[in-house]
């Protein structure tokens, strides 16, 4: 993975492998479609439902593409990327591995990788 600041914009592109790329599409299709949310992860995640369909399009279209591009991104979307990642492991559990073709090590590993670039909020 690598994530650049896109010039003096606030957003970032972002190039993922295409091994992160299915594990981010399966985790946000997970947290869109395999599991319900409770208005307590629905805050956590600090994203709507439609943002995050938003986000699933564009992974899922950067997945399914033979030339791999750089996704552009702003930091509510690495953070709700990262977050969703994350709740994917805890709602799944034992069955993430299965469901998502992919560890939980190496789902904590990506997130961890994309944390750095999610710019708190101003207080």
């Amino acid at each position: 993975m690598t994530i650049r600041v896109a010039g003096s914009q606030p957003d970032f592109f972002a190039d993922f492998s295409p091994e992160e790329l299915i594990l981010l599409n399966n985790c946000l299709n997970e947290v869109a479609n395999g599991f319900r949310i409770s208005s307590e992860h629905r805050n956590y995640l600090g994203a709507s439902a439609e943002r995050i369909i938003s986000l699933l399009s564009k992974i899922h279209q950067a997945a399914s593409s033979d030339s791999q591009k750089a996704i552009r991104l702003d930091n509510r979307d690495l953070a709700a990327l990262a977050k969703a990642v994350r709740l994917a492991t805890v709602e799944l559990g034992t069955e993430f591995s299965i469901r998502t073709g992919s560890s939980v090590g190496e789902a904590e590993k990506l997130a961890i990788e994309i944390d750095p670039y999610v710019r708190p909020k101003p207080g």
